[in-house]
């Protein structure tokens, strides 16, 4: 057992993880450190795709909607589920690293059981984990939608999508969507957010934009905008939930 196990080992004897869903203590069975399998088993799975604007169902992922500016969005689950908005609150505002594994693992289940034709494809796909501003990122101490991209990555059974973070930077520091009342209003919010450098990477490529939630899809979208500026082959939307 190295130090860390070992420290590991007897903080969670100390301290017992629990479930951030149900409360309950976690048991070594269980297959993930911040929920029991028992809550994990309730969040839902969607099939398909939809476009990020006006939710129509794409029954293909490189297929688009008729909306201006369409992004498709592939979205794992449904955010009014209890269990999903218990790890993503862990994650982003009680800062459970930890959290990020099962929310990876679930981006990995979706794409597999919606039969989307990520992990067949022979090309190179560009993970791009939408960027956090540098001052917000330093209060949190992480980019959320990071850690669920790696642990996403993790849990693949091919090697063909890359993480990168040279590539999409934000260059604002907006307030929060949250607090917008519109979503003219997120929109405008996010106007020119983003920039890219190392953008011929780009260039022909599939690439996934990962946030952790899509509700009005501005944030997405502005990143689709920025990111077309480049030429990709397509550009696809994942995302734990769809608000």
């Amino acid at each position: 057992m190295n130090v860390l196990r070992l420290l590991r080992f007897c903080s969670d004897a100390l301290f017992p993880p629990q479930c951030a869903s149900c409360k309950k203590k976690l048991s070594p069975e269980n297959r993930f450190r911040t929920i029991c399998n028992e809550c994990f088993s309730h969040i839902p799975i969607r099939t398909g795709c939809l476009c990020a604007i006006c939710e129509r169902r794409i029954p293909d992922i490189f297929g688009r909607c008729r909306c201006a500016e369409s992004l498709t969005l592939a979205a794992a689950s449904l955010f009014e589920c209890n269990e999903i908005q218990n790890l993503i609150r862990a994650l982003k505002y009680d800062r459970i690293r930890e959290a990020a594994l099962p929310l990876g693992y679930l981006l990995s289940r979706y794409l597999e059981e919606s039969a989307l034709p990520l992990f067949s494809s022979t090309e190179s796909i560009l993970l791009l984990p939408i960027p956090l501003h540098t001052k917000k990122e330093r209060v949190r101490g992480f980019n959320q939608s990071l850690l669920i991209a790696q642990a996403f990555l993790h849990t693949l059974p091919t090697h063909h999508i890359t993480i990168h973070t040279d590539i999409l930077f934000r260059n604002k520091n907006t307030p929060s969507q949250t607090i917008q009342p519109s979503h003219r209003a997120r929109k405008e919010n996010l106007a020119g957010a983003f920039t890219l450098q190392n953008s011929e990477q780009i260039k022909g490529c599939v690439i996934l934009l990962l946030d952790d939630v899509s509700t009005s899809g501005a944030t997405l979208c502005e990143a689709l905008r920025c990111v077309k500026t480049a030429h990709p082959k397509c550009v696809i939307g994942l995302t734990i939930a769809k608000a």
